[in-house]
């Protein structure tokens, strides 16, 4: 999902996201339409391990998801 255009109005198109102030976040969305993870910012490449650990999360995230078999309900 691809949230465009000002920031206060993020608010009005994802109310599930209290409190939320973060960018870049990144919502992952299962194959049922919920959300599964949310990534709030991202170290940069000089945070050495903090960093790799974020990346690796994340995409252990990314494949965990795409190896869901469950198919929408929509």
């Amino acid at each position: 999902m691809l949230l465009a255009g000002e920031t206060g109005s993020a608010k009005e198109k994802l109310p599930q996201a209290q409190g939320w102030d973060s960018w870049p976040t990144t919502f992952f969305v299962g194959r049922d339409g919920l959300v599964k993870a949310v990534y709030a910012g991202f170290p940069s490449a000089a945070s050495g391990h903090l960093y790799k650990q974020k990346k690796d999360s994340f995409i252990a995230t990314v494949e965990r998801l795409l190896g869901d078999n469950q198919t929408s309900s929509r």
